[in-house]
């Protein structure tokens, strides 16, 4: 039995998100059919996180474990032939029995990308967040440091399960400007549900005016969701990178 990574890259415009769902289709499902159509084995692809909707990922990591005896290295090979044009395995290795790409992650990276302008061309649509009003990105810079280190993030996670524990470590968050694009880019070994989107909806509303570094201190004090900004649309949204 060989345990096997893959390193994926995918447009979620048009998928439910990462986990295989009954009633929509996912990108673990493609991939687990695209690999049993090589294999003839059933198998359960284990993701390094669930993206939501509409969420892009420019290096998703996953594993599975299989008996076939095609060689690990050219699976993302046979792979290519039975996948659709937005979802692309860029490269397989055998691992230890025992790694999980979930659970041996060190940190992941996520960027939410903003377009800060009117005239978001319609082919981009579903690429950037349409931001049109002018956002004040050294605002946004300055609060958004009070988020790093470890903290309570109810305040900026969407609806938690019973046992999720809240508390999760930032370990950086960069903002920047080039032009009409701002990039938010954050760092830490975990995240909960919605959070990126949410913190950057309540970042955009520092960038706005209508929040600011004492109202983030307080969404962090209390807890208190209704405190924070809006979740921002999933296509704005990009896994860049996992460690291990």
């Amino acid at each position: 039995m060989k345990n096997i990574k893959l390193i994926i890259q995918y447009d979620g415009s048009f998928y439910s998100g990462w986990q295989r769902q009954d009633n929509a289709v996912s990108i673990q499902e493609k991939l687990e059919m695209a690999i049993k159509e090589i294999t003839g084995e059933d198998i359960n692809l284990i993701g390094s996180g669930r993206t939501d909707k509409g969420v892009h990922a420019y290096a998703q990591v996953a594993n599975f474990r299989t008996q076939s005896n095609i060689r690990p290295d050219k699976f993302y090979h046979w792979m290519k032939m039975h996948l659709p044009d937005d979802i692309k395995v860029i490269s397989s290795e055998e691992v230890p029995h025992e790694f999980h790409s979930r659970f041996d992650a060190k940190s992941k990276t996520y960027i939410y990308k903003i377009y800060n302008d009117e005239d978001l061309h319609p082919i981009y649509r579903n690429y950037y967040e349409e931001i049109t009003y002018k956002l004040d990105v050294e605002k946004m810079q300055a609060a958004s440091k009070l988020l790093i280190g470890e903290h309570d993030f109810s305040g900026f996670a969407g609806i938690l399960e019973e046992k999720t524990n809240p508390i999760r470590t930032l370990d950086s968050i960069e903002i920047s400007r080039n032009g009409k694009y701002i990039d938010i880019e954050l760092k830490a070994m975990s995240f909960l549900r919605n959070q990126v989107r949410i913190i950057a909806g309540t970042l955009v509303e520092v960038g706005r005016g209508r929040k600011s570094e004492s109202d983030l201190k307080k969404i962090l004090e209390t807890g208190d969701r209704t405190l924070a900004g809006p979740t921002l649309g999933g296509r704005g949204l990009y896994l860049m990178k996992v460690e291990y």
